[in-house]
């Protein structure tokens, strides 16, 4: 199944952190009672949990993955977090089997043990855990243009991997450098000024 697909009207979207895409998302809920509810977006589901209408003691799943987990895992307590929810990303094990679409929340609870690369929508390589972070804190902004390609809709190849963010250490680099530079230079200029 492609890692952009959704039953529902089988639409082909991109998909990324910025983007609010939890209409095309869908989510059940499995009650303790053993009653099975849905399906609901990503939103509905906010709005259930502050009505108190679902539990921490529910699970959910993704209607395309069908595995429940705890709901706990979608942190609806704090939606300062929802960015986390809304991203379909696959991950990979040092065998190439691929897992998901999934969300950051589950790679951080279950999969990041067993899993080493990671792939979503619009990246044109399959990155690590210390980039997925960063691409989930900043979006395709705090990445390298290298690893950017919109057009890129289905996982690349296995072997395509990057692990560091060159532009980003280099970008932090002259940062350093630069403040490094300023303060020698100001204390330069108050040594000429006291002499």
């Amino acid at each position: 199944m492609s890692a952009c697909r959704r039953s529902a009207g089988d639409k082909v979207r991109k998909i990324c952190p910025s983007s609010l895409m939890d209409d095309y998302t869908l989510y059940e809920v499995y009650r303790p009672d053993g009653a099975v509810e849905g399906p609901y977006t990503l939103g509905q589901l906010y709005a259930l949990w502050e009505q108190a209408r679902i539990t921490a003691d529910c699970s959910y799943r993704n209607v395309v993955e069908k595995t429940w987990r705890p709901i706990q895992i979608l942190r609806l307590h704090d939606r300062s977090l929802s960015h986390l929810n809304e991203c379909n990303i696959m991950a990979s094990n040092s065998s190439g089997v691929q897992i998901g679409p999934t969300t950051f929340h589950v790679i951080s609870w279950e999969l990041t043990p067993t899993c080493d690369r990671f792939w979503a929508p619009g990246l044109s390589c399959w990155i690590s855990i210390q980039l997925l972070a960063l691409f989930v804190d900043r979006g395709f902004g705090g990445l390298a243009p290298g690893l950017i390609n919109p057009t890129q809709v289905e996982p690349p190849p296995h072997t395509r991997f990057q692990t560091v963010n060159w532009v980003f250490y280099l970008r932090q680099f002259a940062w350093f450098a630069a403040t490094v530079i300023g303060l020698l230079v100001a204390l330069w200029l108050f040594l000429r000024i006291l002499n």
